[in-house]
């Protein structure tokens, strides 16, 4: 994963010695994650990128190049553990994502994640939940629910900076 910082506010400082040495792979020989942390209007913003994806259907390269994953409004620095931990959770969110759109019957997606109203189709949560539109920590708790009982993300949450490192 590449960081890129353009954004300099505390906040965007706190994010970025948070996930400075942090590494994302993509499943896909090539690709190449991005994690942006940016200020636009006012407010800070981590965007997730993959350039040279490929379709996750045909193979080839995506017409979107980089592809934007999703723009995340920062509201609050949950501690640098559990922004790792997010990370994680928000990587295996975009990865279930991915997953659903390679299971077919008669050429169709049978769960596509990608299906209408997109942001709230049941089975897209892994994408929507893990990058949410805007981090707070309820979003966070959900976030993290992407991948471990609702109840353990709420204590991970609970805790805050006071997480020690997981895993």
């Amino acid at each position: 994963m590449r960081l890129l910082v353009t954004g300099d506010t505390p906040l965007i400082r706190l994010w970025a010695d948070a996930l400075a040495l942090l590494v994302i792979r993509h499943s896909f020989p090539g690709a190449r994650p991005t994690v942006k942390l940016h200020t636009f209007n006012g407010a800070d913003y981590l965007t997730v990128e993959v350039g040279d994806a490929l379709d996750t259907r045909t193979g080839e390269p995506h017409a979107a190049n980089p592809l934007l994953v999703a723009q995340v409004k920062l509201t609050y620095f949950p501690g640098a553990a559990l922004a790792r931990v997010w990370m994680a959770a928000a990587w295996a969110g975009l990865a279930q994502h991915e997953a659903l759109e390679l299971v077919t019957w008669c050429d169709r997606i049978v769960l596509n994640p990608h299906a209408e109203p997109h942001r709230e189709t049941p089975w897209n949560r892994g994408l929507r939940d893990g990058l949410p539109l805007e981090l707070t920590p309820e979003t966070l708790v959900c976030a993290l629910a992407v991948v471990m009982p609702e109840e353990v993300a709420r204590a991970f949450v609970e805790l805050g900076e006071k997480l020690p490192e997981v895993g």
